[in-house]
């Protein structure tokens, strides 16, 4: 608590809890791998290694038009952050 505000967790999400990870799909209420977003991935842990910045790994995903969970919506710094953490 401070000034009377409940904190959150530091490790606990703070985004839609109903929302899954990007990487995973729900099929027949399995959860499963999805395969391209998995694909993504490899690709973001890649270009990290190679020291490219969060921002940086952003706008690429945004140029190769690579989709997020959120159909539509743009790569920011902390889905990156979230998908290395």
């Amino acid at each position: 608590m401070r000034q009377g505000i409940p904190l959150r967790e530091k490790s606990q999400h703070h985004g839609r809890p109903a929302q899954l990870k990007f990487g995973q799909r729900v099929i027949k209420d399995n959860l499963i791998e999805h395969k391209t977003e998995q694909r993504t991935i490899e690709s973001i842990k890649q270009m990290k290694a190679e020291g490219l910045s969060l921002r940086a790994i952003a706008r690429c995903l945004d140029q190769m038009k690579v989709p997020t969970k959120m159909k539509g919506k743009k790569w920011h710094p902390e889905m990156v952050k979230r998908i290395l953490g």
